[in-house]
């Protein structure tokens, strides 16, 4: 039996390198299979073909059959890794739209407060409110909006300026990456040099945090009110139907992450009962201390091998990799991995 089959160690240790079962507490030298003893036997169809073999008295076909079962668990792995990508994916994507829908939020309240402003002054306008019942409609007003242009810019998202107009770095999606610290904005620091950024948090500066790239240009335009409102309505209406799709994408990567948590539990529970079966079958055998040494010896014959290729090349004579194995097994070791 090769040292890949058995070696619990590396397959049940996951890509962060947590283990998924502390292998130094599983019974040794025949002790008692208690570790086992949460699963329930019935929910794995395999216990028959053990009992068989236990039966048989064939421990190397146990050995296989577990060998067979963390294969399993060792092909689950690649899909996993790239159901989370896909989901990690999918936030990446989610956050970009967040901070879209955060900047045009941003903009609506701006707006709203123009046109709070602008009901407050209407007391003063009477007098052309009377020769003009439609003045509200037709009143034109300053307000700030981004127009598409070829470039890419650096924009703040609270304050709606433009803090570096074509701005040569690479193109990020999102919000308050570390790459702005390298834009001409900051320079070696991390708040923003633009004075727009400063005079609307009294003098206090944004960091790289509110920051983020659009082929977006901030510009003042001039608009009526019935101009406004109608946008307005349309950004209320675009934003909505955002979060729907938004809400529909996060429920479906929820229940991807739930079956993918399913999935090793039940792969979890098939190895437990496989590794307890053999444990009753093979009382004495001690699986850790196997692997062990079967790593030691495979580790010193590829010691051997390296010691005997680097003679053979001082001394200048040829030898090929077949010979050096030959020669590696003088310091062959015999073991026996039973308690």
């Amino acid at each position: 039996m090769s040292a890949s089959k058995c070696d619990l160690r590396e397959v049940l240790r996951l890509q962060d390198g947590r283990s998924l079962v502390d292998v130094d507490r599983m019974p040794k030298y025949g002790a008692d299979s208690s570790f086992f003893d949460a699963i329930d036997p019935s929910l794995s169809v395999k216990s028959q073909k053990i009992n068989r073999r236990r039966q048989e008295d064939n421990y190397d076909l146990a050995c296989e059959q577990i060998a067979m079962l963390l294969a399993q668990v060792r092909q689950t792995r690649p899909i996993a890794s790239d159901a989370f990508s896909a989901v990690i994916e999918s936030r990446n994507r989610i956050m970009a739209n967040i901070a879209r829908i955060r900047v045009q939020l941003n903009i609506i309240t701006e707006l709203a407060e123009k046109l709070d402003a602008a009901k407050k002054n209407s007391s003063k306008l009477d007098s052309q409110a009377k020769a003009n019942k439609n003045w509200k409609k037709n009143q034109v007003i300053q307000m700030p909006e981004q127009i598409v242009v070829s470039y890419k810019n650096t924009l703040c998202s609270i304050h709606s300026c433009n803090c570096h107009i074509k701005c040569q770095l690479r193109y990020i999606e999102g919000m308050g990456s570390t790459e702005f610290k390298r834009c001409a904005a900051f320079g070696s620091q991390d708040i923003c040099s633009n004075k727009v950024c400063a005079e609307s948090r009294n003098n206090t500066k944004c960091t790289f945090e509110h920051h983020y790239h659009d082929y977006k240009e901030w510009r003042t335009t001039e608009k009526t009110v019935e101009v406004v409102y109608d946008d307005m309505q349309q950004l209320y209406h675009l934003s909505v139907a955002k979060k729907q799709m938004l809400d529909v994408e996060i429920d479906h990567n929820k229940r991807r992450i739930e079956f993918i948590k399913h999935a090793f539990e039940m792969a979890l529970i098939e190895l437990l009962e496989e590794c307890r079966d053999m444990v009753q079958k093979v009382k004495g055998f001690n699986l850790i201390a196997y692997i062990d040494v079967v790593l030691e010896a495979l580790n010193k014959n590829i010691k051997d091998i390296q010691d005997v290729e680097r003679r053979s090349e001082l001394k200048g004579k040829g030898m090929d990799v077949g010979g050096a194995w030959n020669l590696s097994h003088e310091a062959h070791i015999t073991f026996t991995p039973w308690g």
